[in-house]
């Protein structure tokens, strides 16, 4: 997939379109998940989701999605710096931008029929140039919630897939999402991926069996809150049907951020 800087009516915008240059059955899955990208972005409006601009179709670059352009970098990157990532305190920056991520989650849930992002982490997540919001993007592996579609487990990396989506046994629901968003506060609250202390020393079929099995979760630091442990608890949760809805999880992160924030915590 290629992805570019473009301008549309004076407005800077994102360009993503095929890379024709890749393998054959790379361009196939690369134009999948563009349809899907385009299909799903064409029907949200959320100021914590990338905005949809359109689409375009052209003999020069084929199929393009075109969407908002955020001067920032990804929540990714900025994890990824150490030293912007120490000034980060869940008191502040972490707590809104998970309050920002679950509001997007929230939204998409909530919509008929229900639409599940499929490839929640940081690196999904995209910040304006100050820094004070968050949006979600990557919508090429979001599928619509309905009984005539087929679920498949065409989805992200493992180490952020609930356990249900990974064995492919029954008919996920939206709390896949729920459970991909425990693992990203995880990353919120290290800086660091999930398992990176363990993955070049584990076989995958190895840590996929954990996985699965509820025997291994990602690790959060000693400094984090009781708070945001609580909640990255109740979203890791093995059975789908106790893990919360988003909704309830946004509910528990906006109460996180009112103990955080209260006086009694800066004395």
């Amino acid at each position: 997939m290629k992805t570019e800087m473009g301008n549309l009516h004076g407005e800077s915008v994102l360009l993503k379109s095929i890379d024709t240059a890749a393998p054959a059955d790379t361009i196939v899955k690369s134009r999948k998940a563009l349809v899907a990208e385009i299909s799903s972005m064409a029907r949200t409006h959320h100021p914590n989701i990338v905005g949809f601009k359109g689409f375009s179709i052209s003999p020069e670059m084929g199929l393009v999605c075109i969407s908002e352009y955020m001067e920032s970098k990804t929540l990714r990157g900025l994890l990824d710096n150490p030293k912007q990532f120490a000034k980060l305190t869940w008191a502040n920056e972490k707590i809104n931008f998970a309050i920002d991520i679950c509001s997007a989650l929230v939204y998409m849930h909530q919509l008929k029929p229900t639409l599940i992002h499929r490839n929640v982490k940081a690196s999904k997540v995209l910040l304006n140039r100050s820094r004070t919001k968050a949006k979600l993007s990557g919508f090429g592996a979001s599928r619509d919630r309905s009984f005539e579609q087929e679920m498949t487990n065409k989805i992200g990396e493992i180490e952020w897939s609930a356990p249900e989506l990974i064995m492919d046994d029954e008919d996920y629901t939206e709390k896949i999402d729920v459970y991909s968003f425990g693992v990203l506060l995880t990353e919120l609250d290290t800086g660091a991926l999930p398992y990176a202390d363990i993955k070049d020393t584990m076989h995958a079929t190895a840590l996929t069996n954990k996985l699965v099995s509820g025997a291994l979760r990602p690790k959060l630091s000693p400094e984090c809150p009781a708070e945001i442990a609580k909640v990255v608890k109740h979203c890791l949760q093995q059975d789908p049907h106790i893990r919360p809805s988003s909704a309830k999880v946004l509910e528990m992160l906006k109460a996180a951020k009112a103990s955080l924030t209260s006086p009694e915590q800066h004395p």
